[in-house]
């Protein structure tokens, strides 16, 4: 099964944590996606940039409107699609995330049916 895994941080904290905190925390990313890669687990994933580069579109009376995206308390930081057995194994491979330390995850499994109906892998 494949699931996405959304990773969730406060940009306003990861910006006053110390540098070397920051390369600490970045360090251990790195180790822990190895890890993944080796055991076959991690398919694909991207980091996003800030808040400040994006915009939220949506429809209201049959008007598209864009608005800025609101700087909360998390907002998302990326995401990766994992290999898992099953939600449980998921959630056990997502419990050693350095990324909880600074952040939460949402992991959702993918509609393989949606996915083939819109082309994706």
């Amino acid at each position: 099964m494949r699931f996405v895994c959304l990773g969730y941080l406060n940009e306003n904290q990861w910006a006053h944590l110390p540098e070397i905190e920051q390369t600490e925390i970045l360090s251990e990313y790195f180790a822990y996606y190895s890890s993944l890669k080796e055991n076959g687990h991690f398919i694909q994933g991207e980091g996003f940039k800030g808040v400040a580069s994006g915009c939220r579109l949506y429809q209201k009376d049959g008007v598209v409107r864009v608005e800025e995206l609101i700087d909360s308390e998390e907002q998302p930081g990326g995401y990766f699609i994992l290999e898992a057995t099953d939600l449980a194994e998921a959630k056990t491979i997502i419990r050693k995330h350095p990324g909880l330390k600074i952040g939460a995850f949402e992991i959702r499994e993918i509609d393989e049916e949606i996915s083939r109906a819109v082309g994706a892998k």
